[in-house]
This record gives structure tokens, C-alpha cells and sequence, in this order.
């Protein structure tokens, strides 16, 4: 329906680069601060704030993806 390619994705997976990335997010939470209590758990720019959390599962995701981008070109869907 997303126009994605599951093949791509069940090759990656089950290939050792895949359980090798899975693995090290796997390290990664647990190691977050504060501890994950739920999925998703949305970190911005690396951290983990309840107002975020908020915004990011019931308000507007995209417009808190822009405000907070920190790179040099903001992705195109922060143009519209």
C-alpha cells in the first residue's frame, strides 16, 4: 500500500548487518534516560521530553520535526 519493499527489508533483516543494527538499538534503550515505559517513544534530536511525546502522538508530528531540526537543510516536507 506504502509503494515499500518488503523483500528489501526481510533481506536486511535477517542478514547479519541486520541483527547486528538490531542488537545495537537493542543496547540503546536500554540505556535511555528515562527508561522507555512504552512504544513508540519518541526521542527528538536525542532526547526525550513528555511534551514532545505529546505532540508527536496527538498533535502535529511534522511541525515538531521542523521546529526542532538542527542540520543545515531542513527535509522538503517542512517547505509545505
Amino acid at each position: 500500500n506504502h509503494g515499500i519493499n518488503y523483500t528489501q527489508i526481510q533481506s536486511c533483516s535477517s542478514s547479519l548487518e541486520g541483527k547486528r543494527l538490531h542488537i545495537k538499538n537493542g543496547e540503546k534503550t536500554q540505556r535511555l534516560s528515562p527508561k522507555l515505559t512504552f512504544v513508540p517513544w519518541v526521542l527528538i534530536n536525542g532526547n526525550f521530553t513528555e511534551t514532545d511525546q505529546n505532540i508527536a502522538l496527538y498533535g502535529d508530528l511534522k511541525t515538531l520535526i521542523c521546529d526542532k531540526f538542527q542540520g543545515t537543510t531542513p527535509p522538503t516536507a517542512c517547505n509545505s
